[in-house]
């Protein structure tokens, strides 16, 4: 009985294997909360495995409007697919010209997340009711 030949192994290179991940950046002011929240988001095995999310924290503080205008700048790189904001606005007082921040996303198609009066209770909100100030 003769030796076997295995079948000989395809060399060329196999492409677009993977499925492009989106690409989402998100805007916040604050530097610890938001971003520890949002990156447990990517690490959520449905957010991990087809989105790339970049978090950027403005240094300007409590103003609403920049974050509006720096998503606004960078939702015009092509590598970018959806851009965010993260505010509170700190009810009843609110932020000078939130309405015009509101406006200007909605025009730019920007996504925001207000969270009113701020975002530490929404936090809190996912594992207790809470209804006292």
């Amino acid at each position: 009985m003769g030796a076997r030949r295995t079948k000989a192994k395809d060399l060329r290179r196999r492409t677009a294997i993977r499925p492009e991940r989106k690409t989402i950046v998100v805007f916040c002011e604050g530097e610890a909360s938001e971003p520890d929240y949002i990156n447990g988001l990517k690490r959520l095995p449905t957010i991990r495995g087809n989105t790339a999310i970049n978090i950027e924290v403005a240094t300007e503080r409590g103003v609403p409007l920049t974050l509006v205008q720096l998503a606004i700048d960078r939702a015009t790189d092509d590598e970018v697919d959806e851009c965010w904001c993260v505010f509170d606005v700190e009810w009843p007082k609110n932020h000078p010209n939130l309405k015009r921040a509101i406006a200007l996303a909605n025009d730019h198609g920007i996504h925001l997340v207000v969270s009113n009066p701020c975002f530490e209770l929404w936090l809190l909100l996912h594992f207790t009711d809470q209804t006292a100030f």
